[in-house]
């Protein structure tokens, strides 16, 4: 999931995204969902709090991730 947000932004070098990332910020979005935050600005995690419940149902069996900004989405399988 964190490889399909890092290509639709241009990676910093290894070292840089290193630091950035040891500096992040956790910003609690809802009940379900923080969303790690570096100094830079960008985003370093996605946490999904109770994943198991969120992602475990039959029915779910893949998730969209959508850049509203461009337009861009990438659809991931989950597995069973």
């Amino acid at each position: 999931m964190l490889e399909a947000l890092a290509a639709a932004q241009q990676a910093p070098a290894p070292q840089q995204a290193t630091e950035a990332a040891s500096q992040t910020s956790a910003r609690l979005i809802s009940d379900e969902l923080n969303i790690d935050i570096g100094p830079d600005g960008k985003v370093y995690g996605i946490e999904l709090l109770n994943a198991n419940e969120q992602l475990g149902t039959p029915r779910m069996k893949n998730l969209i991730i959508e850049n509203r900004g461009s337009g861009q989405k990438v659809e991931l399988a989950l597995a069973v």
